[in-house]
């Protein structure tokens, strides 16, 4: 190498020294701009998520309940449920298993949503259920299946084939017919 100029030795070209350049490092400004903005979103989930994991409910309506209870936040209305109002639903629901909520709600005088009345309910371990259905038998009815039972106990195989059961149902005029009651679970 001379005093006006050095071999590089990736190329094996003569270069200048007085106004060779080292070779850059750097990256496009595009690619800064878009590390550092992914640096600060990563930077505002991490913060977040501490926010989340160290305190329970920090922002929003729910930050006003500790313990999840829905008639607690003041959305709907300024009120609170008191255990007595909750007792109150519970054993209204339990007296009368056919009642529905707005009737709970009517009758118990409350000033709540039926999403807070059956949120309690739900806690109590109380779900709306289809009811069972159980023939009626009275006593004229025993009597009518006694009766038919000793008419045909003589009737062959042959005698029966002759009769048609049907399956179908009576018409009805509302969609569901099911009554439904308030029980819990693995209850009859």
């Amino acid at each position: 190498m001379d005093a006006k100029g050095g071999i590089c030795s990736s190329l094996g070209q003569r270069v200048n020294v007085s106004t060779a350049q080292e070779p850059s490092e750097e990256f496009p400004k595009e690619w800064l701009l878009c590390l550092c903005c992914f640096a600060a979103v990563f930077l505002a989930l991490l913060v977040l998520f501490i926010v989340y994991a160290l305190v329970p409910y920090p922002f929003g309506p729910q930050s006003l309940v500790a313990e999840r209870r829905c008639g607690d936040i003041p959305t709907w209305g300024e009120w609170n449920l008191k255990e007595d109002e909750d007792s109150a639903i519970v054993s209204a629901a339990a007296l009368n298993p056919r009642n529905t909520v707005p009737k709970i709600i009517q009758d118990l005088g409350l000033k709540v949503s039926p999403t807070t009345v059956n949120l309690r309910l739900a806690e109590a371990g109380l779900k709306k259920r289809v009811a069972c259905r159980k023939p009626l038998l009275l006593e004229l009815n025993q009597s009518k299946r006694l009766q038919f039972a000793k008419d045909h106990e003589g009737w062959t195989a042959i005698e029966w084939e002759r009769v048609v059961f049907s399956d179908e149902s009576s018409p009805t005029t509302r969609w569901d017919q099911r009554q439904r009651v308030w029980r819990s679970e693995n209850c009859r």
